[in-house]
């Protein structure tokens, strides 16, 4: 994307907007793909970068880093497309990135992570699923870095005894 207007790094130089946003990509499909299940992601993707396009001049450093706006863009675009269409029939449950060899085992915590309360649930997918930091999680889930760590705390307990792990 080309246009008037640039962002200066730390060092002066102006980055355009396409370099701006691009590092931030891959965690905003992972957002998409977490907030909008049976959703394209991409489709989000693309809306929430239009949207952050249009509303560039309205970024301010002191209120955010440019991820957490981007994924609140992101974040509140999968809520639109899951408030404009029905969700589809077919929704699987929370899907892990990385492929395991104990398929039985990643079946199960598939499952015990899909039974969780939704907020812990939201806490466990933004924190080890998109790799959020715990400070990007609360402003996404719009609470303190504290509430995302007790709330982290209680999933990780529901899961081991979920999973039958008294380990944790």
């Amino acid at each position: 994307m080309t246009g008037t207007w640039a962002e200066h790094d730390k060092t002066g130089r102006s980055v355009e907007f396409a370099e701006w946003v691009e590092p931030h990509l891959p965690v905003m499909r992972r957002v998409a793909a977490l907030r909008a299940v049976g959703f394209d992601p991409d489709d989000i993707v693309q809306e929430a970068l239009l949207n952050a396009w249009r509303k560039r001049a309205t970024y301010a450093k002191d209120r955010g880093t440019v991820r957490t706006w981007l994924l609140a863009l992101t974040a509140d675009q999968a809520r639109r497309a899951r408030t404009r269409q029905s969700r589809p029939e077919h929704l699987g449950v929370w899907e892990s990135p990385a492929v395991t060899a104990d398929a039985e085992a990643d079946i199960d915590l598939r499952r015990a992570v899909a039974a969780l309360p939704a907020r812990q649930r939201e806490a466990v997918s933004l924190y080890y699923y998109v790799d959020l930091s715990i400070q990007d999680a609360s402003e996404l889930m719009r609470c303190a870095p504290g509430t995302v760590k007790s709330t982290l705390a209680d999933a990780r307990r529901n899961l081991a005894e979920r999973l039958g792990d008294a380990s944790d």
